[in-house]
């Protein structure tokens, strides 16, 4: 699922989405990172449920390649999850 975040050039603080707040992603965390990519790991995941979920995103990456590949003014950084359509209904 595709999230926008945003990141404060001067302190360098990084602002996620409130529902991630909801989901546990708050306080410090663990995050894989490399030259092109921030894997932030929920503070209950093991290794085990962070490879799964990388495996998801893999999966949806796939998906996004084989329909044109990822534009961020397409999709507007942000797609909803059913939970996120509920609510605003």
């Amino acid at each position: 699922m595709l999230r926008k975040v945003r990141v404060n050039p001067k302190t360098g603080v990084l602002y996620i989405p409130k529902e991630l707040l909801r989901d546990g992603f708050k306080g410090d965390m663990d995050a894989l990172v490399n030259a092109m990519t921030f894997t932030l790991i929920h503070p209950e995941a093991d290794l085990e449920k962070v490879r799964e979920s990388l495996e998801i995103v893999l999966r949806d990456i796939e998906l996004r390649l084989k329909r044109g590949g990822y534009s961020p003014s397409r999709t507007g950084g942000r797609e909803y999850s059913r939970n996120d359509r509920e609510d605003k209904a």
